[in-house]
Protein backbone atom coordinates (compact mmCIF):
# COMPACT_ATOMS: atom_id res chain seq x y z
CA UNK A 1 0.00 0.00 0.00
CA UNK A 2 1.72 3.29 -1.18
CA UNK A 3 1.92 6.37 1.64
CA UNK A 4 1.56 10.03 1.56
CA UNK A 5 3.16 12.40 3.53
CA UNK A 6 1.20 15.21 5.07
CA UNK A 7 2.88 17.00 7.78
CA UNK A 8 4.67 14.21 9.30
CA UNK A 9 1.85 11.71 9.31
CA UNK A 10 1.51 8.96 6.94
CA UNK A 11 -1.56 9.17 4.38
CA UNK A 12 -2.84 5.41 3.06
CA UNK A 13 -4.44 4.70 -0.41
CA UNK A 14 -7.50 4.28 1.47
CA UNK A 15 -7.12 7.66 2.40
CA UNK A 16 -7.84 9.25 -0.99
CA UNK A 17 -10.75 10.86 -1.20
CA UNK A 18 -10.17 13.25 1.84
CA UNK A 19 -6.36 13.88 -0.05
CA UNK A 20 -8.54 14.78 -2.85
CA UNK A 21 -10.75 17.15 -1.51
CA UNK A 22 -8.08 18.38 0.63
CA UNK A 23 -5.49 19.10 -2.01
CA UNK A 24 -5.50 22.48 -3.34
CA UNK A 25 -4.20 21.61 -7.25
CA UNK A 26 -7.69 19.74 -7.67
CA UNK A 27 -9.41 23.16 -7.01
CA UNK A 28 -7.38 25.62 -8.82
CA UNK A 29 -10.34 26.29 -10.85
CA UNK A 30 -11.58 27.70 -7.47
CA UNK A 31 -9.54 30.26 -7.54
CA UNK A 32 -10.50 33.70 -8.84
CA UNK A 33 -8.17 36.10 -6.84
CA UNK A 34 -4.06 36.56 -8.33
CA UNK A 35 -2.49 34.01 -6.95
CA UNK A 36 1.42 34.17 -5.02
CA UNK A 37 2.95 31.09 -4.32
CA UNK A 38 6.35 31.24 -2.52
CA UNK A 39 8.06 27.96 -1.76
CA UNK A 40 11.46 27.34 -0.07
CA UNK A 41 13.50 24.79 -1.65
CA UNK A 42 14.36 23.82 1.99
CA UNK A 43 10.56 23.39 2.88
CA UNK A 44 10.54 20.14 4.95
CA UNK A 45 6.32 19.78 5.30
CA UNK A 46 5.63 20.11 1.72
CA UNK A 47 7.52 19.03 -1.38
CA UNK A 48 8.38 21.87 -3.61
CA UNK A 49 6.83 19.95 -6.32
CA UNK A 50 3.28 20.54 -4.85
CA UNK A 51 4.09 24.61 -4.93
CA UNK A 52 5.22 23.95 -8.96
CA UNK A 53 2.16 21.96 -9.47
CA UNK A 54 -0.06 24.54 -8.15
CA UNK A 55 1.31 26.93 -10.34
CA UNK A 56 1.08 24.84 -13.48
CA UNK A 57 -2.71 24.16 -12.46
CA UNK A 58 -3.29 27.88 -12.16
CA UNK A 59 -1.38 28.76 -15.39
CA UNK A 60 -3.16 25.86 -17.34
CA UNK A 61 -6.78 27.57 -16.65
CA UNK A 62 -5.85 31.46 -16.96
CA UNK A 63 -5.90 31.92 -13.54
CA UNK A 64 -3.00 35.18 -12.57
CA UNK A 65 -0.50 33.68 -10.87
CA UNK A 66 3.39 34.71 -10.31
CA UNK A 67 5.58 31.36 -8.41
CA UNK A 68 8.58 32.31 -6.38
CA UNK A 69 11.23 29.92 -5.49
CA UNK A 70 13.47 30.90 -2.87
CA UNK A 71 16.58 29.36 -2.20
CA UNK A 72 17.41 28.01 1.16
CA UNK A 73 14.26 29.01 2.78
CA UNK A 74 12.00 27.15 4.62
CA UNK A 75 7.66 27.54 5.25
CA UNK A 76 8.39 31.00 5.60
CA UNK A 77 7.02 33.57 3.10
CA UNK A 78 10.33 34.93 1.91
CA UNK A 79 11.10 38.21 1.48
CA UNK A 80 8.60 41.42 1.00
CA UNK A 81 10.06 42.60 -1.81
CA UNK A 82 8.68 40.07 -3.48
CA UNK A 83 5.20 40.47 -2.22
CA UNK A 84 5.34 43.88 -2.22
CA UNK A 85 5.84 43.58 -6.38
CA UNK A 86 3.16 40.95 -7.10
CA UNK A 87 0.99 43.26 -5.51
CA UNK A 88 1.62 46.13 -7.45
CA UNK A 89 1.73 44.26 -10.73
CA UNK A 90 -1.71 43.07 -10.09
CA UNK A 91 -3.45 45.38 -7.53
CA UNK A 92 -2.13 48.52 -8.03
CA UNK A 93 -2.97 51.68 -9.67
CA UNK A 94 -1.04 50.21 -13.48
CA UNK A 95 -2.17 45.90 -12.56
CA UNK A 96 -3.01 44.12 -15.94
CA UNK A 97 -6.44 43.13 -15.72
Amino acid sequence: MRKHLRQGRAWHESDSARLHATSPGFHAGDVAAPALIIHGDAARTVPVEHGQRMAKALAGIGRPQAYLALADAGQDLGNASHRLHFLATHLGPDAQH
